[in-house]
């Protein structure tokens, strides 16, 4: 959890607050579009360092929650259960790739 420590960064943190659900939803829609290893990589990357920000603005927060900043409508735990969803085809894909290549430690069964 960060400290708030004036009402500026209070506001600063409020602010956040309230643009992470356009921010979620946004990395919502761009996942349905990924087809490419590096796309899934930044994807995560970035859906990552989002959940974080929530976790730690919601902590931040609590207290004010519900009563000086609205509550999140967003579906955060069905984003990091797609978040985690992300990760597992990622890793699927990089598995499939790496079968793919040739060993460069045999010799390919040429004699």
């Amino acid at each position: 959890m960060v400290e708030i420590r004036s009402i500026q960064h209070l506001n600063s943190f409020m602010n956040q607050y309230t643009k992470l659900d356009s921010r979620g939803q946004e990395m919502l829609c761009q996942s349905i579009h990924i087809r490419e290893l590096w796309g899934y990589r930044e994807w995560i990357h970035v859906a990552g360092i989002l959940l974080a920000d929530f976790e730690n603005l919601t902590k931040s927060l609590r207290p004010l929650i519900g009563s000086s900043v609205t509550k999140s409508q967003f579906r955060w735990d069905r984003f990091e259960s797609l978040y985690l969803g992300m990760m597992f085809q990622l890793e699927y894909l990089e598995r499939m790739e790496h079968e793919g290549e040739p060993d460069l430690g045999s010799d390919g069964g040429l004699e």
